[in-house]
């Protein structure tokens, strides 16, 4: 089992918010999109410092849609990756058009690597999910940006983003959703090489989906619990050989 230092737990949950903040508005896509490419900016150069209207100007139009510079503001901050400097302005606040200016805190400078891959994954997630619109009930949708997470292998961020409906769910899909956390639980465990903990989350999540077969909430469940059993044996047969498995990570199909 890999073990996660304390920074790394802070990186995940900084990098979780950020996300979850993008998922409610999709308007603060944005600041993924900014600290992404100021991070690849960073990595090019050698440096841990980035003006924020260069990388603006270099994003693609859709992401720069809603573009407002005080909410921007306030999610770079709100992120706890950064110091956000404004130029000529010693109270912080500043004015439209003031320079702004990213410095990665020390304590994520070890990580930048990963946050960068992690944010990659975000985009990815974020314009498949503009891609595929917003088709049936508020729950499905909610549970199709689930799928896409996980889908993404972003099994944390699924977990964060299933729990908090989860909790506000008061039908029978209430099993369903825990169903689906658990699975992602048990991918969260396969990427940090814990197979005990893979194992015994897949198999509590085939058994509580068993009863919404063959698809709930447009999605296909049979396929799901199908492909969670195909994964088990795969682990389970060739132990540690994280590699190969890395190619067949079992995926949602929505119906």
């Amino acid at each position: 089992m890999r073990k996660r230092t304390r920074y790394d737990l802070i990186v995940r949950n900084a990098l979780s918010e950020l996300l979850r903040g993008a998922l409610e508005r999709p308007e603060r896509s944005l600041a993924v999109g900014v600290i992404h490419e100021g991070l690849k900016s960073m990595k090019q150069r050698g440096a841990y410092k980035v003006s924020v209207s260069k990388i603006i100007r270099a994003l693609p139009p859709p992401e720069r849609k809603g573009y407002h510079e005080k909410e921007l503001l306030f999610e770079l901050r709100a992120s706890n990756l950064f110091s956000v400097n404004i130029e000529g302005d010693e109270g912080g606040e500043g004015k439209e058009g003031d320079e702004i200016e990213l410095e990665l805190n020390q304590s994520c400078r070890g990580s930048l690597g990963f946050i960068i891959t992690r944010l990659e994954r975000y985009r990815k997630a974020l314009g498949s999910m503009s891609i595929t619109g917003g088709g049936g009930s508020a729950l499905e949708r909610q549970i199709k940006k689930g799928a896409v997470l996980f889908n993404a292998a972003l099994y944390f961020e699924c977990h964060e983003h299933l729990e908090n409906v989860w909790r506000e769910e008061a039908s029978n899909a209430k099993s369903f959703i825990k169903a689906i956390i658990h699975a992602a639980v048990g991918m969260y465990h396969y990427e940090h090489e814990n197979t005990r903990g893979l194992l015994n989350y897949l198999r509590r999540a085939r058994r509580a989906l068993e009863p919404f077969k063959p698809h709930y909430l447009g999605i296909d469940v049979e396929s799901l619990i199908n492909e969670l059993e195909r994964f088990e044996l795969l682990v389970a047969g060739r132990g540690e050989q994280k590699k190969f498995a890395d190619a067949r990570v079992p995926v949602i199909k929505a119906v």
